[in-house]
């Protein structure tokens, strides 16, 4: 009798077992991700040599970018077409702070701190308007940045732009990329456990209730201006951040690598990844920013030399206007939510006997609390 009576009492509490650890799992998935990406970063590091090493440390570089605009556009909802504007900030300022002879962390932080600053202040249009509007004040953003950064490198040191010590230079073309893939996978790995944390708390359900509606809100005691101001200094000062770095990892600066094409690219890593997904924007960055190196490639091994020389990068083009058309009409949670499809089936089909349970479309397991 005892027997079976524990064995009946095992069996009713599998289902909350398995219910509890499914949701201990989707809770703790930014660390499993964190830790995946150790293990990706160890093996590149050793594995990789040359244009691949370096294409990957740009695809870390990038996903700060990517992470600060999922924040803003994907969790709050906030339009904005101004990542080459604060990455300029970021970098510029960091270069100026250079020149003054200061030590690299405080220009880092410099660029960082002028990035978040200058977002708070586009924020303040953002408290009255939103969407295609608050599109074209980041938009008049990057021509004014522009402006400034083309006339004070034109008038400091003319259009051959700006050269600084790269960081890790004194280890070799090969160890310095090595040194950057650990420094900018710990950078990032912050960064993420950073916007996971806003995603998932307070701040991150208030950012859904202004995305979703704007009124309601603030009927239900959300501070609307408030928060928009405070989003937009985050975001803009990781971009920022990202900006700096660049100038330390190529170790050069130019305004005219900082185009409204390049804000579109970090669109599309959004578009792409998913929005409002953390996961989402790591994959997005990735392929996008490793597009036009291995597209090229795999052309040259099809078709030889001559053809991925010249047809290689247009190509890459095609594919990379194909893919957002594709995830804006047939997918618009982007491949976070393919995968977020893939984890609810595998979730229910081993860990929820008793029944299946979705996890709502707008929230990713890697950001949900």
């Amino acid at each position: 009798m005892r027997s079976t009576a524990l064995t009946e009492s095992v069996e009713e509490a599998t289902p909350a077992l398995r219910t509890d650890l499914a949701t201990r799992l989707r809770r703790q998935s930014v660390w499993f991700g964190i830790i995946g990406l150790a293990i990706v970063t160890l093996l590149f590091s050793e594995v990789l040599s040359g244009l691949s090493l370096y294409t990957y440390n740009n695809v870390l570089l990038a996903c700060l970018g990517a992470i600060a605009l999922t924040v803003l556009m994907g969790t709050g909802g906030q339009a904005s077409i101004g990542n080459s504007a604060f990455l300029a900030i970021g970098g510029f300022s960091a270069v100026y702070v250079d020149r003054s002879g200061l030590p690299i962390a405080l220009s880092i932080i410099a660029g960082t701190a002028a990035a978040g600053i200058a977002g708070m202040i586009v924020a303040l249009p953002a408290v009255r308007i939103r969407g295609f509007y608050l599109a074209l004040c980041t938009v008049a953003l990057f021509f004014v940045v522009v402006y400034v950064v083309q006339t004070y490198q034109h008038n400091t040191v003319g259009d051959s732009g700006f050269f600084v010590p790269s960081l890790f230079a004194s280890k070799g073309a090969h160890g310095a990329q090595q040194y950057w893939a650990w420094l900018l996978f710990a950078i990032l790995s912050l960064c993420i456990l950073f916007a996971r944390r806003l995603m998932s708390g307070v701040f991150g359900r208030s950012l859904r209730m202004v995305r979703s509606s704007e009124k309601a809100a603030a009927v239900l005691g959300v501070n609307v201006p408030k928060l928009k101001v405070t989003v937009f200094g985050i975001t803009s000062a990781m971009i920022g951040l990202q900006g700096a770095l660049t100038l330390y990892f190529i170790g050069s600066l130019s305004s005219d690598s900082f185009t409204l094409a390049l804000a579109i690219q970090y669109l599309a890593m959004v578009v792409v990844g998913g929005a409002d997904s953390i996961l989402g924007a790591v994959i997005g960055a990735a392929l996008i920013v490793s597009m036009p190196t291995w597209i090229p490639s795999i052309v040259t091994d099809i078709a030889g030399s001559n053809i991925g020389r010249n047809d290689g990068p247009f190509i890459s083009e095609m594919l990379y206007g194909g893919l957002l058309v594709v995830f804006v009409l047939a997918s618009p949670t982007g491949l976070a939510g393919l995968l977020r499809k893939s984890y609810n089936k595998i979730v229910n089909l081993f860990l929820r006997p008793d029944g299946p349970v979705k996890v709502p479309a707008n929230v990713d397991p890697d950001t949900s609390a």
